[in-house]
């Protein structure tokens, strides 16, 4: 069929005699009856529209010659990733060109009726179109309304951008003057059909019909051709082919369908019985396995674009630019190879299949070098890396309520909480906790380490407010629902709100870079075909809280990875800090964490179905935790593992005060100095101690000082005088006053005192005075070489017991069990005696109630005791 022939042809279909009786006298008198002030003023501004641009647009017709290449071979457009090297590009290296007459007829008709229904009546500008899209623009003051014939699209699209502004309708009009001066109404339609974007990077009607449906639109050939239904659908998608596609979004698609099946019928391409079967007719779209490892962060680039730089698909893939990305490959390939490992997932059950979305990006600088857009993703569908909104659960304490409490309140990492529940719009206590136990007072980093729901509610509600979490929240890029805002919304520290993972990925990251939040992003720029960058506002870079907030956050968060509910997203020889997250239904589980050099949110779950557990929690072996440290440890490795530093001028974190018992307390006599010397182990510089001593027989034990280290020295004793009768008699130890000392911790900030500690023990003996008589001194040589066989007076006991006793009288007999000797020859340690007497003058009570100690006879000789 020659060109002529078929444009005639169409012509007249496109008429029809529906248009003649629609059209007739009546209406047409009434209609010019109606050129009022309306349209008068639609004139002068349509006037001085084309005057404005009139004289531009001519020289413009003559410059835009029209290049043939173009229309058959577009330019292509590269991506590099983070070293400049290229990992994907965009053109339609797929695409089959296909002669209008190998297409079913409604096919074109399809296109015509809902994209230029006067196709073949105007000459590649509809005046009628433009002042309606004119009326449009000036009464909404927008340019919303497209006036595009499709000659004008075929013009856009292959030499044009898709910029709103009227220089750029000038000179799509311009060019599309000119191609209808050059080609046939047919050629044209047949040129836009091949050119067309359909979504995915699927160009023309061929490929998109084998992309979606598995078929072709030739009708002589060996696949099946498409249905009415089809085309129809086909017809749909190039509006807005990201919300038109039968493979994103089958509902909307079967809406715009049925849309244009209607505008067939009404132009007389179509019988009313026709469109009701095409309506009744079930679309089937086909699957495609495989595909480019890099799809997930191709789709994020292709959406930065649009945003970011006001590029469109078409344009993008069209225009021969570099968009030079963050992508790192050795990131993305950790995160391809755990993805495709289904044992790193829940496993699938009868409710369906359990999907995930992850973003990893660099806190410093913000750049997105990974992304997860599926299990199974296929390029340009549903990206759950950003188009999937879950609900994020517990992940959202430290941003709502524990940040802000550190930030605006002043608290610590070691304050105390109430984990106890509020009451409920039910009457009843809210929330509950995992395992239904609440903890009482308890310290910030417990409650978020082991994710205490009533911990966090009641800080929020008491100590920060939740309008003022919700807006710490928001500060970090996070896009929460308004009503959450409310002074009663509780639950927005539970998770209620949803979260994509580039945002809670972007809002941990402050955490990890001292305070400072970068925008998130995947583009490092863009050059156009000649070289020239794209230009863009830069990442926004603000301080949203303190280094220290930031600091003490990512202790809390250290402890959570190290201690708590994220103890699988471990990585040997790293510091990681995270939390897990966990909605109320367990449909939805996350994790969030990070090292120095990379942040990472991974949520799970079904993508219908809310109703049902995923079957695994955030911190189970198949969770959203365990995912982490594989595909962290993978992105990490051959970077060195550095440390979360501490920032200049920021107190460390130091855990509470432990009251630990001592249990090795000395004790010694300077005979010189007159005085007992007590040492033992403090391992806190934080703790002092309370100095007790008992004298003697005495039953009471006087406080007599304080020390703030591991040392005190006694100089208030009595030293006892040498005298004849027994000490002659019995040696020194006659006239001998004894001492037993103990220390008791004490917290200087609270006034809380721990246990007792071990009893240190010493004799004080008179000084010498003289050389006792040279048959006494030998007598005292053999005691010390034969110690084992002197036996002392009835009140000593010849070792060291361990009294557990507490009271001190006579009828509490200590009940030590000491292993030492008692010998005193060279030692420097105190003795430790093996009987169980007491000090009594009976053998076996101790009036202390303590077991007894072994004693040197020796004046200032170290006696050290054993635990009480």
């Amino acid at each position: 069929m020659n060109d002529s022939t078929r444009s005639y042809a169409n012509r007249k279909a496109l008429k029809g005699r529906s248009r003649k009786e629609r059209f007739n006298k009546k209406d047409k008198a009434k209609k010019r009856r109606l050129f009022n002030i309306k349209w008068i003023l639609l004139v002068i501004v349509a006037t001085v529209f084309l005057v404005m641009g009139g004289c531009s647009a001519v020289i413009l017709a003559g410059n835009y010659v029209i290049d043939e290449d173009k229309l058959t071979m577009p330019q292509t457009s590269v991506f590099l990733d983070d070293e400049g090297n290229q990992f994907g590009q965009l053109a339609e290296e797929d695409r089959e060109y296909v002669e209008l007459d190998e297409m079913p007829e409604y096919l074109g008709q399809a296109f015509i009726a809902v994209e230029d229904r006067r196709f073949y009546d105007h000459y590649g500008v509809d005046p009628r179109a433009i002042l309606r899209a004119i009326w449009v623009d000036l009464k909404t003051w927008s340019l919303k309304e497209g006036s595009s014939t499709i000659t004008m699209q075929l013009a856009r699209n292959v030499f044009l951008t898709n910029e709103k502004a009227f220089s750029r309708k000038v000179k799509e009009a311009m060019i599309a003057i000119n191609l209808e001066l050059n080609y046939s109404k047919d050629q044209i339609l047949e040129m836009y059909l091949n050119q067309i974007l359909f979504g995915h990077g699927k160009y023309g009607v061929e490929t998109a019909a084998d992309w979606y449906f598995g078929k072709t639109v030739r009708t002589n050939g060996e696949k099946e051709t498409i249905s009415l239904s089809e085309a129809a659908m086909l017809a749909a998608i190039p509006k807005a082919p990201s919300t038109y596609s039968p493979k994103s979004n089958m509902d909307k698609a079967i809406e715009r369908r049925n849309l244009v099946l209607e505008l067939m019928e009404q132009e007389g391409f179509i019988t009313a019985k026709e469109k009701e079967e095409a309506m009744a007719e079930e679309i089937e779209v086909v699957e495609h396995e495989g595909g480019n490892k890099y799809d997930a962060y191709l789709d994020l680039v292709r959406q930065e674009a649009a945003e970011r730089y006001g590029l469109s698909e078409d344009e993008l893939n069209r225009g021969g630019f570099k968009i030079y990305t963050n992508l790192n490959r050795q990131a993305q390939e950790a995160v391809e190879k755990a993805y495709s490992d289904d044992d790193l997932f829940p496993p699938d059950g009868e409710y369906g299949k359990v999907e995930s979305g992850l973003t990893m990006l660099d806190p410093e600088t913000g750049e997105i070098v990974a992304v997860a857009g599926g299990r199974d993703y296929e390029g340009q569908n549903f990206n759950r890396s950003y188009d999937a909104r879950v609900q994020p659960g517990s992940a959202m304490k430290p941003l709502v309520t524990y940040a802000p409490a550190i930030e605006f309140k002043g608290m610590k990492p070691y304050d105390t909480v109430e984990d106890r529940p509020i009451e409920g719009n039910d009457g009843q206590p809210w929330p509950k906790n995992a395992g239904g136990t609440y903890h009482g007072t308890t310290y910030m980093i417990d409650a978020l380490k082991h994710s205490y729901n009533a911990a966090a509610v009641r800080t929020l509600r008491d100590v920060v407010g939740v309008k003022t979490g919700y807006d710490f929240a928001t500060s970090l890029g996070m896009n929460i629902e308004e009503e959450l805002s409310a002074d009663d919304a509780y639950s927005l520290t539970l998770g209620a709100n949803t979260a994509t993972t580039v945002e809670m990925a972007q809002a941990y990251s402050a955490f990890a870079n001292q305070g400072v939040l970068v925008e998130a992003h995947a583009i490092n720029k863009i050059e156009g075909p000649d070289g020239a960058e794209v230009r863009v506002d830069d990442p926004e870079v603000k301080e949203v809280m303190s280094a220290q907030t930031a600091y003490y956050m990512t202790e809390m968060l250290k402890a959570v990875v190290n201690e708590g509910t994220g103890t699988r997203a471990r990585i040997p020889g790293r510091e990681v800090a995270g939390k897990t997250g966990t909605t109320n239904d367990s449909t939805r589980i996350w994790f969030v964490g990070y090292t120095p050099q990379y942040v990472t949110a991974i949520y799970m779950g079904r993508d219908e179905d809310q109703e049902h557990e995923v079957g695994e929690s955030s911190g189970g072996p198949r969770g959203p935790a365990a995912l982490f440290a594989r595909v962290m440890a993978e992105a990490l490795e051959g970077m060195p593992a550095e440390s979360f530093a501490k920032p200049e001028g920021v107190e460390k974190v130091r855990e509470p005060i432990q009251l630990t018992k001592i249990t090795d307390l000395r004790a010694s006599y300077d005979a010189e100095a007159q005085a007992v010397t007590l040492g033992w182990t403090a391992e806190d510089d934080r703790v002092r101690y309370n100095v007790y001593r008992i004298k003697g027989e005495s039953t009471e034990a006087e406080l007599i000082g304080e020390a703030d280290g591991g040392r005190f020295t006694d100089s208030k004793i009595e030293v006892p005088e040498k005298d004849g009768g027994l000490s002659e008699l019995f040696g020194q130890l006659a006239g001998g006053i004894t001492y037993h000392y103990y220390v008791v911790p004490v917290n200087p900030e609270t006034g809380e005192t721990g246990e007792e500690s071990n009893t240190a023990t010493v004799v004080i003996t008179p000084p010498e005075g003289s050389e006792p008589p040279e048959e006494d001194q030998e007598e005292e040589d053999v005691d010390e070489e034969q110690p084992s066989e002197q036996e002392g007076p009835p009140d000593e006991g010849e070792g060291n017991g361990r009294g557990n006793g507490n009271e001190r009288g006579p009828d509490h007999p200590g009940d030590g069990d000491g292993s030492d000797d008692g010998s005193p020859e060279d030692e420097d340690t105190p003795d430790e005696g093996d009987g169980n007497e007491g000090r009594d003058a009976n053998p076996g009570d101790n009036p202390t109630g303590r077991g007894g100690n072994g004693t040197n006879r020796i004046p200032g000789t170290l006696s050290e005791g054993k635990d009480r």
